[in-house]
């Protein structure tokens, strides 16, 4: 869980009706920067996750270039998608592996052992994923 700036309207929007906490940054073990982007409401599900994705790439590029970023989706589904639109973009850069944080032969180690398909393609642009369908060893090396 994490301490959001605007936790009402999110409680809302997600339709909570009771039990809404929210905590200061302040009670954080580890500082968060956070940076909220709106999105228009008129799109279908599908064509308004399309839209965020490059948006994300890009925040991701602004304000996290050297550091891990999370982006949370809806769905194992969504996360699959998100995460080859984000490959895809890495492609278009002039270094496309321009988040990736370990040498060619730690890669290789680790991809020799990852069973998700699209883990596997993700971990070779530096881009890991996260979904309850990954078994324990999947999602050990998408953290690290």
């Amino acid at each position: 869980s994490t301490a959001v700036s605007n936790a009402v309207d999110m409680a809302g929007w997600l339709g909570v009706k009771e039990g809404l906490f929210n905590f200061p940054q302040s009670v954080r073990p580890v500082p968060l920067n956070m940076y909220i982007d709106g999105f228009p409401d008129n799109l279908a599900f599908c064509p308004l996750m399309k839209a965020m994705n490059k948006p994300a790439f890009m925040a991701i590029k602004q304000h996290s270039a050297s550091k891990p970023a999370l982006v949370f989706v809806p769905s194992r589904r969504q996360t699959r998608l998100t995460a080859l639109d984000l490959i895809h973009m890495c492609g278009m850069e002039s270094d496309p592996r321009r988040f990736l944080r370990m040498s060619e032969s730690e890669l290789e180690e680790v991809l020799e052992k990852v069973q998700d398909d699209t883990l596997r393609l993700s971990l070779q642009f530096g881009i890991g994923v996260h979904h309850a369908g990954l078994v324990e060893s999947d999602r050990q090396f998408s953290h690290k």
